[in-house]
């Protein structure tokens, strides 16, 4: 009889302990209807990028300016699918500390509706970026993060010249 009051509590930890686990998803889950148009590599020039906690809110995430933007490097439109299909496999997660804008080496994917998806990996903390913005570089839609910095990493170094670390 004493065992059950124990159980109970051994349950209730364990599902309030992955409750709280952020959730796991793919690019699938996030991909606009509209085509993407061009990948492009590039650098945004931004040493002041800070955390921010954005369980509540996405509100202090910064708009993408453009005059930070330098583009390295444009995918090949003909691999376009291909890269399609390998984002489409790598794994993301939402987390609840995100930096507040992208930092270093940067993938642009830019659809045929004018948004972009900014994917970065890079920050000195180690924490990912995705989010998608409107063509003037206005906050769309907060997505997440790849799971694994090496997805990043290996994505970059399969479908660019250039090659990161």
């Amino acid at each position: 009889m004493k065992k059950i009051p124990l159980v109970i509590l051994i349950t209730s930890l364990c599902l309030f302990l992955a409750a709280c686990d952020p959730s796991h998803f793919t690019y699938d889950a996030y991909r606009p209807s509209a085509a993407i148009t061009s990948v492009e590599l590039i650098e945004y020039n931004n040493p002041d990028v800070k955390l921010i906690n954005n369980l509540y809110s996405n509100r202090e995430i910064k708009r993408f300016d453009f005059d930070k933007m330098t583009t390295i490097e444009t995918l090949d439109a003909n691999t376009i699918d291909d890269f399609t299909i390998t984002l489409s496999g790598i794994g993301m997660w939402n987390h609840w500390w995100i930096p507040d804008s992208p930092s270093d080496i940067c993938l642009r994917v830019i659809y045929e509706n004018g948004e972009f998806d900014v994917i970065s990996y890079t920050d000195p903390d180690g924490n990912g970026y995705f989010n998608r913005f409107d063509s003037i570089g206005k906050l769309v839609k907060y997505i997440g993060s790849f799971c694994e910095r090496d997805s990043f990493v290996e994505l970059v170094n399969n479908y660019f010249v250039i090659q990161i670390k």
